[in-house]
């Protein structure tokens, strides 16, 4: 049997074939969630770089917009509460049952002061984001460490800025990111950059801020030790810029979770995204009742062309007075064709959906048992 190589940092041309490939596997589904983001959440995180202050202008109905807030909060609550100890270190069944209450005793200790860490950072905050965007597909949370003060910083990583890749055993061990920095921020980011005095400069000179691509690879060449290397590189010049190897569980500085995939698939499927037909129809269905209202508001109107009615004069106000001339038949309203007041069945049914799949509705008929 051929011996197994010794785990390596990944070389620069390795690091950006797999972003190529991730973003290759990552475009198919871009405008799908560029569209479940625009809908549920306007103004955050565009995929095609439109502009978040037209977006909203975009929306006619809100029930998928305070759907998915409420869909956070409420996994928040259930899944990671504020101020409160979400999880255990207990002794497992390898420790002798007579040992059990000293070794939990130490390991209620351990808890607590991790919960004092998670606590005093910006977890609950940061964490809150990610599950905005777990609602469309997956949620990740960057964790880097702090000063003394604030020993962990959590960093939600924006769903348009992530791409990732399954490894063997079709989990995710590969996580890219693009972020644009200057080189202040670079300093204060990564004081151990590789970069020297020439580049620096080069980096100072540059009036935007530059593209660096950040990868998390796992390294599978010893499967029984967790190892993940994470490499920061300077696209414009394809150069390594910063590099770290983690070991041991849960070393990974990156924290990605899913609410639910297909078989095979690196990206999750959200409830906001299987909802994404109700959404639209919602949409569609309040934009064409307000234009029936508009134009029952106002109406349209016929005249005949007899050489004294100029329409361009006409304002259609309450109160106003319309001159015609004797005989003439002046201004007809003309009936609109559509009766919107099925709309309302629509919406309802849709609506009803989004709350169901977004968990909004958790106890149903309260007028049954």
């Amino acid at each position: 049997m051929a011996k197994r190589p010794k785990g390596r940092k990944p070389s620069v041309t390795e690091v950006l074939s797999l972003f190529s490939y991730a973003k290759q596997k990552r475009t198919p589904r871009e405008a799908r969630f560029d569209q479940a983001m625009r809908f549920t959440m306007p103004g955050r995180g565009a995929f095609f770089g439109s502009n978040p202050d037209t977006e909203i202008d975009e929306i006619f109905d809100e029930t998928a917009i305070v759907a998915v807030q409420e869909f956070a909060s409420r996994f928040q609550a259930a899944m990671t509460p504020n101020h409160s100890r979400w999880a255990e270190l207990v002794a497992g069944s390898d420790v002798p049952p007579e040992d059990r209450d000293e070794v939990n005793k130490d390991l209620d200790e351990v808890t607590e002061a991790v919960f004092e860490t998670i606590h005093g950072s910006n977890f609950a905050q940061e964490s809150y984001e990610a599950f905005l965007d777990m609602s469309v597909s997956m949620g990740a949370i960057e964790v880097f460490e702090g000063d003394a003060l604030t020993p962990i910083i959590n960093n939600a990583v924006p769903l348009s800025q992530l791409w990732v890749l399954s490894g063997p055993y079709d989990t995710l061990d590969k996580f890219f990111r693009v972020r644009s920095m200057t080189a202040d921020d670079l300093m204060v980011r990564y004081p151990k950059h590789k970069l020297d005095d020439i580049q620096m400069q080069a980096l100072r000179d540059k009036k935007e801020p530059q593209p660096f691509l950040e990868a998390v690879i796992q390294d599978w060449a010893e499967p029984a030790t967790v190892r993940h290397h994470k490499m920061v590189i300077w696209s414009e010049q394809q150069l390594e810029v910063y590099s770290e190897t983690y070991e041991g569980i849960g070393s990974c500085p990156i924290i990605g979770f899913r609410w639910a995939k297909a078989a095979g698939e690196d990206w999750g499927r959200g409830p906001a995204l299987n909802a994404l037909p109700a959404i639209k129809t919602c949409n569609l269905v309040v934009q064409m009742i307000l234009e029936n209202a508009q134009m029952a508001i106002a109406g349209i109107y016929t005249a005949d062309d007899d050489g004294v009615i100029n329409p361009d004069t006409i304002e259609l106000l309450p109160g106003t007075i319309v001159p015609r001339a004797p005989g003439s038949r002046g201004l007809e309203a003309v009936q609109p064709a559509g009766n919107f007041n099925v709309a309302e069945l629509v919406l309802n049914e849709m609506r009803t959906n989004i709350k169901r799949a977004l968990y909004n509705d958790m106890l149903g008929n309260p007028n049954q048992t």
